[in-house]
């Protein structure tokens, strides 16, 4: 059994869910941070269980083609596959959900499904934010240690401005106040609308100026059943074909997702 700080070298094989690959050390599974399939790397063990150890790779030895630099930190918010070409990285789901197919459902599908893409960049319409002291972000993957939003190019440059403004508001008005942020935008971006999450006893009236470039504006406090509507409508609407879209705060955001599986 491997121990945590072990280096373990490895033949990185398949994608796993959850966006860690699978690799074996001695005829124990290895699940990695960082590598892809087809890759040698080294990697340090950070956790394990009775039956999985779970690592992160601090080298890579055997190059696959579709690596490539990431200027981001490629664990903050999902973005655990950013360091893999966009067209490998479909790929890999497809395997991911062929896998799932045969693992739980019990199904053997002939080929790997289609992944359809979308913008790598701004392709997220939803998002929900950690705030501690003021300061709005994702959680890195499997930690509580808070990362920069913006910086991972899944939000639309409007509503990581917005979260910019949002944060220097936050800080003024009281920045231990609030815990969440959800957040929501229809495609053009030119309609967004936020639901905040305060702690017990938090007047949800100190952030009322958080309004400004929103179209809708809610709020609810630990300790209140209810949440209060602070400015406009909780509706965001978006029209493609014969389809509308919405988004309805609090907690219940419906949009879309980057990848669809058809």
């Amino acid at each position: 059994m491997t121990q945590i700080g072990s280096v373990l070298t490895l033949d990185i094989e398949k994608p796993a869910a959850g966006g860690r690959m699978l690799a074996r050390h001695h005829g124990q599974v290895v699940l990695v941070w960082g590598a892809v399939p087809g890759e040698r790397v080294t990697a340090r063990v950070d956790r394990t269980t009775k039956s999985v150890a779970f690592a992160s790779t601090i080298d890579v030895l055997s190059a696959s083609p579709d690596r490539r630099t990431v200027a981001s930190d490629p664990r903050c918010g999902g973005n655990v596959l950013a360091h893999i070409a966009y067209e490998r990285q479909r790929r890999l789901k497809g395997e991911i959900i062929r896998d799932a197919f045969v693992r739980i459902g019990r199904v053997a599908l002939e080929r790997d499904p289609d992944v359809i893409g979308s913008p790598e960049r701004g392709y997220r319409m939803r998002a929900r934010l950690h705030v501690v002291n003021g300061r709005l972000g994702f959680y890195r993957e499997e930690s509580h240690e808070l990362c920069d939003a913006v910086q991972t190019g899944q939000l639309t440059d409007a509503t990581g401005e917005w979260l910019l403004a949002a944060g220097e508001i936050i800080r003024v008005a009281g920045p231990t106040g609030v815990v969440g942020v959800e957040v929501a935008e229809n495609i053009s971006g030119d309609e967004r609308a936020c639901h905040l999450d305060l702690r017990e006893g938090v007047g949800v009236a100190n952030y009322s100026a958080l309004a400004a470039g929103l179209v809708g504006l809610t709020a609810q406090a630990a300790d209140s059943p209810f949440a209060e509507t602070l400015s406009g409508t909780l509706w965001i609407t978006q029209f493609q074909g014969r389809n509308m879209y919405w988004a309805k705060p609090p907690h219940r955001w419906y949009g879309f997702s980057h990848d669809v599986y058809p």
